[in-house]
């Protein structure tokens, strides 16, 4: 007659648990700044175009005597994609705007203010 298998335990008894280190104090590597992500607002200036042509808008270079409050744009910006649809979805909503024009300017801190006149 065989002995009948014990099931195993969850949990490892003392003998199998092991010894726990102190943690070892480490120091972050050191981030170059060429390693950071670099903000591109070329490519969000492309965006911002190309979604207004997909939304019926003209683009003018023209359209620069009238803006809203531009966009604030850089590598901490969340939302900038939604942003920028929210305002050419409603320019392309009002019947007297059919043009626009995309532009940006560097603030002092490295980000960008996002233009986006229209007429």
């Amino acid at each position: 007659h065989q002995p009948t298998p014990q099931p195993q335990s969850a949990t490892p008894s003392a003998e199998e648990t092991p010894k726990s280190e102190p943690p070892q104090e480490t120091t972050p590597p050191i981030v170059e700044e060429s390693e950071a992500p670099i903000f591109q607002i070329q490519t969000w200036i492309d965006f911002a175009v190309g979604y207004a042509e997909s939304v019926g808008l003209n683009v003018s270079p023209d359209a620069t005597d009238c803006w809203d409050n531009p966009i604030a744009a850089g590598s901490h910006s969340l939302y900038l994609e939604r942003d920028i649809q929210s305002r050419l979805n409603r320019y392309s909503r009002d019947g007297e705007i059919t043009d626009v024009w995309v532009w940006a300017e560097e603030r002092s801190d490295g980000s960008y203010d996002l233009y986006i006149g229209y007429a």
